[in-house]
């Protein structure tokens, strides 16, 4: 957190704990949201900690961020996903620059003794310390996250697993003044996930059928790639033959432009090695699940076919995965700094 200024730093902190000290994970389920109404886009405020696990604030950033978890299998597909968020956590399980943060800012923790962790969550990218811009969104977020807590009434909250809904939202007025009014979710065209383009399309449908299946999953590296300030996401997929079980192909790689998608990689690789199966089987647990449910409805001319598990292609993953991160950590291509502040 570099880049923000030390009233940004303490605003944070000071809100943060406050809307914590509502314990609104007691009060509101983990599905259901408001909105509040920012310059640029709407953000979509939920809690997590109903489940008893980590307490905090999560902000998707807009209808296109709603529309990703509406379709969540996999928590990884989270960390590609637009938000912004505070988490709270123990001394022992905070960052060292982050502790050295609160006592150089004379911050202490809230009354559960935990300290407030600031995330940014963007496609491609690790999740990362809050930039000046995002500081002020979230100061945002939180100041009428409280003006809703202290009003109690949450009947209006919309639940994001649904689709056509109205929510209430917390909306800025020409005067300046914030008010609540209760209006439908704008649709949206748009996702996160970019559709195999035509070319795609095209060379699949001139490859005949040369094997019946293949089994295809697509996994978020723990580690960010890359050695620039920000890092990126890594990624891996593997794509395997069940009935020799035989790896097709694997490949590590980031998701640095927008077409560069799990599933475009996968038909690509199956394009250049002159691959057509007529199904590929997808876990209904794996990241690669939770794109193409974005998609749909998508056409496409290899029939797809979710399985509830694909414990051959799980566990040659692990045992791939490892191998190929352990070479890349010996050639210093995976970043292991951490978010400075």
């Amino acid at each position: 957190m570099k880049s923000l200024s030390t009233e940004q730093l303490k605003e944070l902190h000071k809100l943060a704990n406050a809307v914590m000290d509502q314990k609104p994970w007691t009060l509101i389920p983990e599905e259901m949201v408001f909105g509040v109404q920012l310059a640029q886009e709407n953000a979509y405020v939920g809690f997590i900690g109903s489940m008893g696990q980590s307490i905090g604030l999560m902000a998707y950033m807009g209808e296109v961020a709603i529309n990703r978890i509406r379709f969540l299998n996999n928590p990884e597909t989270l960390m590609d996903t637009p938000i912004l968020s505070v988490t709270f956590e123990s001394e022992e399980n905070m960052e060292n620059h982050e502790i050295e943060l609160m006592e150089e800012l004379d911050l202490s923790p809230n009354n559960f003794d935990l300290f407030p962790s600031f995330r940014v969550n963007e496609p491609g990218f690790f999740p990362w310390s809050f930039s000046s811009e995002d500081a002020d969104k979230f100061i945002t977020i939180l100041q009428q996250t409280l003006m809703v807590l202290k009003a109690g009434n949450f009947k209006n909250f919309a639940d994001f697993e649904l689709e056509n809904q109205k929510c209430l939202y917390r909306i800025k007025q020409k005067n300046g003044k914030w008010v609540s009014s209760v209006r439908p979710i704008p649709t949206t065209k748009k996702n996160l996930v970019v559709p195999p383009s035509k070319d795609i399309i095209e060379a699949l449908n001139k490859l005949p059928v040369t094997v019946k299946s293949v089994q295809a999953g697509c996994f978020t590296l723990p580690t960010p790639l890359g050695d620039q300030e920000k890092p990126n996401l890594g990624y891996f997929i593997l794509i395997l033959d069940p009935e020799t079980e035989e790896i097709i192909a694997h490949d590590l790689y980031m998701e640095t432009q927008r077409e560069n998608t799990a599933l475009n990689r996968i038909l690509t690789t199956l394009i250049q090695g002159e691959i057509r199966p007529f199904t590929i089987e997808i876990s209904e647990n794996n990241r690669l699940s939770d794109l193409i449910d974005e998609l749909k409805p998508i056409e496409l001319p290899i029939h797809i076919k979710m399985e509830e598990s694909l414990p051959l292609l799980e566990s040659l993953s692990t045992d791939l995965f490892n191998s190929i991160l352990n070479e890349e950590m010996d050639d210093d291509h995976v970043c292991d700094h951490h978010p400075e502040s």
